[in-house]
């Protein structure tokens, strides 16, 4: 049987079983027909024999009272309606023997028709008395033959009766029969079709799942059958091998994943050691007394370091994101001071380049949502990156636009540029990882090509997706879209004007083995009055911890000795105060799983190296007993409310952050773009391109507040407001002391820092 395939089992079963629902279906068709035959014949037989024998005395009791009625002066008239009832009487009487089976009934009819003429001729001869008792005792004999013919009719039902149930019981059991041989055949079939194909593939169903759940210890069964279910459990033991190989490359890929994040940590570790050290005394060279060459020179070496530590740090994103452990929050944040530090961070690389950024938010776009900020401002941060470091003329606009709907926000954010532009081949590829453009585009420009591929995997972890339109030579939109809800107002927080001026002096422990790194941290730390105790490795730590009260501990990871994770258990077993203290790591080990670790062992916080002082501030503020403070305004507020034409604390905010030789050498560049800007603002006023007007306006009121020109500002603003609104006449009185504004800050920055239109200031 195992010898015959699945396909000639199912025929052959299929075939059993058409017969056997054939066969009850002739055995059914008879007993129907055999039910009809008798049926007929009661009709046609007996139950006619009695209608018509009924209906045949029916007539004569008729045919009696009208000739009683009539009596003896029954004219012709009257006699020839006795002899219609008479012939009625005739044909029913006909009818009757007809239907009848009775080999007596004839003979009886023919007695009962000699009756009835001999009654006919008594009636017309009924004149006579003597007629009429002559038809009286013919009449009675001839009732007297209906109700024996009606006997009979009655005899022959019963005899019928009789018959039929004989055959109907002959056929019930023919019927049971082949109900019960049907029934036999297809429950044969079902058992060989169950044992030969259903339990087989059952058992072989049970095994594919074992070896599919990576169990080795599994004898496959039926290889040696000659059917289908042998061709599968033939398969099955070469999948059950192959799967054996592939839970052996399986674990070996985890290996290799393993060690991959292990390489990847300790590069990190490796790398963002010397890089704090670059960056951090980059940062304190530029706050010394320098030439502006070598201001210059210092700000060169930070900004190099910086853009090694982005490129290290989009290697590591890349990797958690490839690794699906990159974890998205869901905060209530304010939208568009996202937008507007994205436009705050990257101004500077546009004013650089001589280009505008504009950042443009819809009004149906609620200011605050739920989502992550820190992912979202990442993506803004790439894409608007890509777009100013591919445009050299025109500019940069970033606008968010949406609607809201029930409690939802359909976001679309789009970076436009009016740079290089990309082809089609170029786009197809464009959002895979290490890829850019052409490879001329990392010899001009640089980059690692992975800033694209980490947007568009952080959009999707967020729920959105990224797309591109963009034709070469004509400029580039990149596109996102987020489905996010509407949030809550998110509590302020102060940050001081200055990074932590607004700190009440710590008592600090700095856990720190490298000199470099050391330096570093004192550098920022001492400045703001701060007690710091070093100690070089972890075992030093502990004793000073146990020794002192701090209000803090920087606490390195790796440190010779006893490694900070230890010191940080050990600093925790300490009874009081001492044993609550709050520890911060400080490690050039960025994975999550570092982060982890660090929190595990008791630490409060976590800061990365290469250390950015407004992160390492931010994480001392939590431990800083809280004092009363003034939230300062914005430098958009100052100027606002400021009637100087320049004001001194904007610029000596500005000249704090990278310098007063950095920001003389920026007054040219202003001086230029201000140029353009209203000369833009100019030509859009007369073609009334209210479009170009607002953007224009809104690029110098950007670079007006940058270098703490208060009147241009301001007036930049107004335009750039009623644009918004669509009020044309509202931009003209503006427009018109715009120029002159505008030539009176420039004016005002080159008397402060003595610079003569064009001149550089040069050193030496």
């Amino acid at each position: 049987m195992s010898r015959l395939s699945l396909r000639v089992k199912l025929i052959a079963a299929f075939l059993l079983a058409l017969a056997a629902v054939g066969t009850l279906g002739l055995g059914a068709f008879d007993a129907t027909r055999t039910l009809g035959s008798l049926t007929m014949q009661m009709f046609d037989g007996p139950l006619q024999t009695i209608n018509f024998t009924r209906l045949a005395q029916t007539d004569f009791a008729l045919l009696q009272r009208r000739e009683r009625e009539l009596g003896a002066d029954a004219g012709e008239a009257s006699m020839r309606e006795i002899g219609r009832m008479i012939a009625d009487f005739r044909k029913d009487l006909a009818v009757a023997g007809q239907r009848s089976a009775s080999p007596d009934v004839p003979e009886l009819i023919a007695g009962i028709r000699t009756s009835l003429d001999e009654w006919e001729k008594a009636v017309r001869d009924s004149r006579a008395p003597a007629g009429i008792d002559t038809a009286s005792e013919i009449g009675a004999k001839i009732r007297g033959e209906l109700e024996v013919l009606t006997q009979i009719a009655a005899d022959e039902g019963y005899i019928f009766r009789e018959e039929a149930a004989a055959r109907i019981d002959e056929t019930r059991d023919y019927l049971m029969v082949v109900i019960a041989g049907t029934a036999l055949v297809l429950f044969a079939v079902a058992a060989l079709l169950v044992r030969d194909i259903v339990l087989p593939l059952n058992a072989l169903n049970r095994k594919m799942r074992r070896i599919a759940r990576g169990d080795d210890d599994v004898n496959v069964l039926y290889v040696d059958r000659k059917d289908e279910l042998g061709d599968t459990a033939r398969a099955m033991t070469v999948f059950k091998r192959v799967m054996g190989e592939i839970s052996g490359a399986r674990d070996e890929a985890e290996a290799a994943t393993k060690a991959k994040s292990e390489f990847l940590a300790m590069m990190s570790h490796e790398i963002r050691t010397p890089m704090n050290g670059i960056i951090g005394m980059s940062r304190l060279l530029l706050k010394s007394e320098l030439t502006p060459e070598q201001r210059e020179n210092a700000r060169i070496v930070l900004d190099s370091g910086e853009s090694l530590l982005q490129i290290l740090n989009d290697v590591l994103d890349y990797s958690k994101l490839e690794a699906g452990k990159l974890d998205v929050e869901s905060i209530d944040f304010d939208f568009r001071r996202v937008l507007e530090d994205v436009g705050a961070l990257m101004s500077s690389k546009a004013v650089e380049k001589g280009i505008f950024l504009v950042e443009r938010c819809d009004a149906s776009v609620p200011r605050f949502l739920k989502g992550d900020p820190g992912r979202l401002r990442q993506v803004l941060l790439n894409l608007a990156g890509n777009a100013i470091k591919f445009t050299e003329t025109g500019g940069v606009t970033i606008v968010a636009a949406g609607g809201e709907s029930g409690g939802r926000v359909h976001l679309r954010v789009s970076v436009r540029d009016t740079g290089i532009g990309i082809s089609k081949e170029a786009q197809a590829k464009l959002f895979g990882s290490f890829v850019q453009a052409d490879s001329s585009i990392t010899r001009r420009f640089g980059g690692t090509g992975l800033g694209l591929a980490i947007s568009r995997r952080l959009v999707n972890a967020m729920g959105g997706d990224v797309g591109v339109n963009s034709e070469p030579g004509k400029g580039s939109e990149f596109h996102f879209t987020l489905d996010l809800p509407v949030g809550l107002e998110p509590a302020e927080i102060d940050h001081g004007a200055e990074i932590g001026g607004d700190l009440a002096p710590l008592r600090i422990l700095l856990a720190e083995d490298n000199v470099v790194n050391q330096k570093v941290a004192l550098g920022l730390l001492k400045p703001g009055g701060h007690r710091v105790d070093l100690a070089g490795d972890g075992r030093e730590a502990l004793a000073l911890a146990t020794a002192n009260d701090y209000d803090v501990v920087l606490m390195d990871m790796h440190m010779p000795n006893m490694d900070g994770i230890e010191a940080s258990k050990a600093i925790r077993r300490l009874p009081g105060s001492r044993g609550a203290v709050r520890i911060v790591a400080a490690t050039a080990g960025a994975m999550q799983s570092d982060i982890d670790r660090c929190l595990e062992a008791g630490m409060n916080d976590y800061i990365a190296k290469p250390i950015v002082p407004e992160k390492l501030f931010a994480a001392l503020r939590a431990a800083a007993p809280s004092v009363p403070s003034v939230e300062p305004l914005s430098t958009q507020g100052i100027l606002a409310a400021s009637d100087a034409v320049l004001d001194s604390g904007v610029i000596a905010t500005l000249e704090s952050q990278i310098g007063a030789d950095t920001v003389a050498l920026l007054v040219d560049d202003f001086a230029a773009s201000a140029d353009e800007a209203v000369a833009q603002i100019a030509q859009a006023r007369a073609a009334g391109d209210m479009a170009v007007w607002t953007r224009a306006a809104h690029s110098l009121k950007s670079a007006a507040a940058n270098m703490g020109l208060a009147r241009v500002f301001q007036l930049a603003d107004e335009i750039e407001a009623a644009g918004d609104k669509g009020d044309r006449s509202t931009m003209e009185a503006p427009s018109d002391r715009l120029a002159q504004a505008s030539q009176e800050g420039v004016a005002a920055l080159r008397a402060r820092y003595a610079v003569a239109a064009g001149e550089e200031t040069v050193n030496g």
